[in-house]
């Protein structure tokens, strides 16, 4: 038996075919007590060698380096006792002198060394104090670390608990590589028992919830597969774990209420605090999360996340400069935290830095290119800053590293819609309401990708469900309510709104639209909400458009000419809204303002029709209507049908022969309109409303006759 474990230290059974299988084969065939015995003794010596390692990696950061030195690093006070203690005395006490401030401040010593030395050959990532002394065992022990597994696996198999759990458990306290722990943390499992579970917990809090260690012995881990043994024990360690995996499960219910049952345990928990404080944030509880992380922060070593999920907490609540206090402290605590330098990246982004948030969030995926959450915060930002494709690629990253996020898919859905992708949007915000059907955000975003892609019915379906989740909800009711309207079910729409300005009575939109449709319905309190929503934007023109057409078509011509009055002051350079005053200002009798209107949209080459309307007005004069009638087509058509010799009938089949697309296509749309308005003249709402569809179709967005259509379509019910 010794031969066998002599021959893995040597690397000899490495260079076999097989060689390590078939000696554990021949070991487990002898379960006596002395095997089981001799494996443990070679195990706990391994592990004093990695031991050793670690004491002597450690004892270089004892003194300042150079660079540290010139910015005022002196020698870490009571490191040598500490490290004389980790190397000399038993198991639990070398565990508390490794949590020791010199030993703590000794680990970021190195890994900021570790950091700086990859900076300096142009990469950009962490290196933490485990990864740093897992290869230097290697370097140091080589195949000694074969035995060390062998032992591992024969352990686990010979099944004699009592004997064997020390010698795994000191191993996995020394290892620091996390593949080459797992084979501790399997025998853990298969020799079971709630000892083993116990040593599997620390195993798990050095090595984390996620990686290769938890990614190896997670399937076979009892604190992983029996769910109800924490609460039936009161195990509050075991509590947390369970919601630690409950959260990367995408759980956040169940984790929250296993984080509740723990603090009921013990009420000053900090992780546990920390961890669900995190779970409020992600389920958008930040005020709750704030109590929690308060708590947390102020604990005697508080973790980095907790100051991570902090300043996320204190920004949703509109402290930016407080949540930036957190992120700085973050990165102090853990310069090589990826999530540390994203989150102070959004924070900077909130704060208006733009380049410093860039910068930090660059950093992030650097640090740690595979952990999702810095690809998907640096999508978000590249997202705001107009740059949609490289938000799609960073989103891209981010749910093939994690794709069971849903705010990932959620968030790359928005990005692919502001691409273009409308049809990509809608299949990312279905991922996202399949992984978290109960967030009323993700059915909101999804609603409006099925209105873009004019799916009326399935959009009402989704703007329904997200005010059932989540009836406080505004702007589903206010989405919902235009909905409703474009569908012509204006009482529906107009009960929609009134529940988004109970919600929010200064809600500009909601009042406006609610304003329109109530004059639709010949309620005249809807002149109230338009000169309501007037008033909550001063500075909006298009509140004050909306309220200048309502005074237009009700034939309140002068009270329309001081809104749009209003509208041009707002928005100078917008020939179309002087176009528009232009015909108010004709109706009102004030021809003189309207050719000064007619004759700065002239000037604008973007807005040939003005020039027509300018002749229109000028007919007798040099260059006016009659001119314009002997000239080319269209605009000799459009200008004899204003002078009456041509119908509309008779202009939209003269505009087919125009060979122009455009100009075509503008001509059709004066008819259209003109035929949609003698249509409402005669009582004929379906023979109108098809004509106004025709002159959106064909218009442009800057004609006067678009843009009348357009609004007609939605005061008769009838808008796409």
């Amino acid at each position: 038996m010794e031969r066998l474990l002599d021959e893995a230290a040597s690397g000899a059974l490495a260079a076999r075919p097989d060689g390590v299988q078939d000696a554990l084969y021949a070991i487990v065939r002898y379960p006596e007590p002395e095997v089981v015995d001799l494996l443990a003794a070679r195990l706990v010596a391994a592990a004093r060698a990695l031991r050793g390692v670690v004491v002597e990696h450690l004892r270089e950061a004892e003194q300042p380096n150079p660079r540290e030195a010139a910015e005022g690093a002196g020698p870490i006070e009571g490191l040598a006792e500490a490290l004389a203690r980790v190397a000399a005395e038993g198991l639990e006490a070398q565990l508390a002198a490794r949590e020791t401030a010199a030993v703590l401040e000794a680990e970021r010593r190195l890994e900021q060394r570790a950091l700086l030395g990859n900076l300096l050959e142009g990469r950009l990532r962490r290196r933490a104090f485990l990864e740093l002394t897992g290869e230097r065992q290697l370097r140091v022990l080589g195949p000694r670390l074969d035995e060390a597994r062998l032992c591992c696996e024969a352990l686990g198999r010979l099944g004699d608990p009592a004997r064997a759990l020390p010698a795994l458990d000191a191993y996995l306290d020394a290892e620091g590589d996390e593949r080459r722990a797992a084979a501790a943390g399997l025998a853990l499992c298969r020799l079971g028992g709630e000892e083993a579970a116990r040593l599997l917990r620390r195993a798990h809090r050095r090595f984390g919830w996620s990686g290769p260690f938890a990614d190896q012995v997670g399937r076979l881990s009892p604190l992983l597969r029996d769910a109800a043994r924490a609460l039936a024990v009161g195990d509050v360690e075991g509590l947390v774990e369970r919601a630690n995996q409950r959260v990367l499960q995408g759980d956040l219910e169940g984790a929250l209420a296993d984080y509740g049952v723990a603090l009921e345990l013990a009420p000053g928990h900090a992780v546990a605090l920390g961890s669900r404080g995190g779970c409020l944030l992600r389920l958008g509880r930040p005020e709750e999360a704030l109590r929690d992380l308060d708590a947390a922060v102020a604990a005697p070593r508080p973790s980095p996340h907790a100051f991570v999920n902090r300043a996320r907490a204190r920004l949703e609540l509109g402290d930016a400069r407080g949540a930036l206090e957190d992120a700085d402290r973050a990165v102090d605590l853990d310069v090589g935290s990826a999530v540390a330098w994203s989150t102070r990246g959004l924070v900077r982004w909130r704060l208006g830095d733009l380049r410093g948030a860039r910068e930090d969030m660059d950093r992030a995926v650097s640090f740690d290119p595979q952990q999702g959450e810095p690809w998907l915060q640096r999508g978000r930002l590249r997202l705001a800053q107009g740059d949609a494709d490289g938000a799609v690629a960073d989103l891209t990253h981010a749910l093939g590293l994690d794709p069971r996020d849903a705010d990932g898919w959620n968030l790359r859905g928005v990005a692919r819609a502001a691409s273009g992708d409308a049809q990509g949007a809608l299949d990312d915000h279905t991922r996202a309401v399949q992984l978290s059907p109960g967030r009323a955000a993700l059915w909101f975003n999804r609603a409006t990708v099925q209105t873009e892609l004019g799916r009326l019915d399935a959009a009402l379906a989704d703007y329904s469900r997200a005010v059932e989740l989540d009836p406080a909800l505004k702007r589903a009711w206010v989405n919902r309510g235009d909905l409703r309207h474009r569908r012509g079910e204006l009482q529906e729409a107009v009960a929609d709104l009134d529940r988004a300005l109970e919600l929010d009575p200064t809600d500009a939109v909601a009042t406006s639209n609610r304003g329109a449709i109530r004059l639709t319905l010949g309620d005249v309190g809807g002149w109230d909400d338009l000169r309501r929503a007037a008033e909550l934007l001063p500075d909006a023109p298009q509140a004050h458009y909306r309220l200048a057409s309502a005074c237009f078509n009700a034939g309140r011509y002068a009270e329309a000419c001081e809104h749009f009055d209003r509208v041009v002051a707002l928005a100078p350079r917008h020939m179309g809204w002087r176009l528009t005053r232009a015909w108010a200002r004709l109706l009102a009798g004030r021809r003189d303002a309207a050719l000064e209107d007619l004759g700065a949209a002239a000037a604008d080459p973007n807005h040939p029709k003005a020039a027509v309307w300018l002749a229109a007005l000028t007919a007798g004069r040099p260059g006016g209507l009659e001119t314009a009638a002997r000239g080319e087509p269209p605009l000799r058509d459009v200008a004899r049908f204003y002078l009456g010799q041509v119908t509309a009938d008779e202009l939209l089949r003269l505009a087919d022969e125009v060979a122009r697309p455009e100009l075509r296509q503008a001509a059709r749309a004066v008819a259209h309109a003109h035929l949609g308005v003698q249509a409402e003249a005669r009582g004929d709402r379906a023979a109108a409303v098809e004509h106004y569809r025709a002159a959106v179709a064909e218009g442009r967005g800057e004609m006067v006759e678009h843009r009348w259509a357009e609004m007609r379509l939605g005061e008769l019910g009838a808008g796409e």
